[in-house]
């Protein structure tokens, strides 16, 4: 199984829309209507799309939090993980699913370089196997 899991308060429709055609089952978008609501439009175009909505209570990381919560809960069951996110918080969980010897796909904007950063850095110190076997980044 492939999960898809879009943290749309970073990373905006505008970024990911020439890319969905990569996602195919298992996808998730999590977002607090209560900070930035997302147009109505764009909430239809992805529910008719198969994109299921998480909503999450307003809160400083809760989305991100929600997040973690489905990767650690689904860890056990899936292949292959695309992750869609520029938060530099997300680098412990990156790491986490690495750890599983799971392939995770980083879908991110060219300005998450703190996110990068955090994710090597914490890597390297702890391991000698090669990074990049597990982690794959797409630029949008």
């Amino acid at each position: 199984m492939i999960l898809t899991l879009w943290d749309i308060e970073n990373v905006s429709f505008t970024y990911l829309k020439e890319n969905f055609s990569d996602f195919i089952d298992n996808k998730y978008f999590i977002h607090n209507d209560k900070n930035i609501p997302i147009k109505e439009n764009k909430r239809n175009f992805l529910l008719n799309n198969n994109w299921i909505y998480i909503s999450v209570k307003p809160g400083k990381d809760s989305a991100d939090f929600k997040i973690q919560s489905i990767i650690k809960n689904k860890i056990k069951i899936v292949e292959e993980i695309n992750l869609i996110t520029s938060d530099n918080g997300f680098s412990d969980i990156i790491l986490f699913v690495i750890k599983n010897k799971i392939k995770i796909n980083l879908y991110t904007k060219r300005s998450s370089d703190k996110l990068l950063n955090k994710i090597y850095n914490k890597f390297y110190v702890k391991n000698t196997e090669n990074i990049n076997q597990y982690l794959n980044i797409i630029y949008l």
